[in-house]
């Protein structure tokens, strides 16, 4: 949440970061997706320019946790930017 005084998480001065979800009961079949979106804060300048767009990236399976129930992670890696960014996971079932 932006409104927030401070951020729930600093991650260091990188051009990327590995995100990792944790999902229970999502089965690992060729039509699912587990997609990561990071978005800047509305009006976010960088080197003068604007930054509004948000990245989504789609995640591959890193391990199965358990079999019963299923627990999957996930893993994908997402571009950094400089200031506050929302970082939000969804899944896409067919």
């Amino acid at each position: 949440m932006f409104g927030a005084y401070t951020p729930d998480v600093v991650l260091p001065l990188v051009s990327s970061v590995n995100v990792i979800v944790e999902t229970i009961n999502v089965e690992n079949n060729s039509g699912t997706k587990v997609i990561v979106r990071v978005n800047p804060r509305n009006g976010m300048t960088i080197n003068g320019s604007i930054v509004r767009n948000a990245t989504e990236v789609n995640a591959t399976i890193k391990e199965v946790v358990s079999e019963v129930p299923l627990k999957l992670r996930w893993e994908a890696t997402v571009p950094t930017l400089p200031g506050y960014s929302a970082i939000q996971a969804r899944i896409v079932r067919p």
